[in-house]
């Protein structure tokens, strides 16, 4: 009997390797590194969900819901958005949220 892999757990090799490859790409000249400032290997946009609903003309519901924290991606076939909300109070959680979204 061939188990299936749990898709639920976090691939935490592949996290560090994509992680480390962006990083190795950056021109870094200090320990802070805000992520908004990092240069991708492929076209991604990063906003906040409210701005994006705004100027998109559609409701902030399309892009979020009740448990909406932190961050989210939207992938269109041109780039990808990653959109974060602005009225989340912690700074850290926002950069967090947003790291987390950037995949390889």
């Amino acid at each position: 009997m061939k188990l299936e892999a749990d898709t639920r757990r976090p691939d935490f090799d592949k996290a560090q390797n994509v992680a480390t490859d962006l990083l190795l790409a950056q021109t870094i000249s200090t320990l802070h590194v805000n992520v908004t400032d990092l240069q991708f290997n492929r076209p991604i946009v990063i906003d906040s969900v409210q701005n994006f609903a705004q100027i998109t003309n559609r409701p902030l519901s399309n892009f979020t819901c009740e448990q909406f924290n932190g961050a989210c991606v939207v992938d269109y076939p041109r780039c990808s958005v990653i959109l974060f909300d602005e009225q989340e109070d912690n700074p850290c959680r926002t950069h967090w949220g947003i790291a987390h979204e950037i995949d390889g």
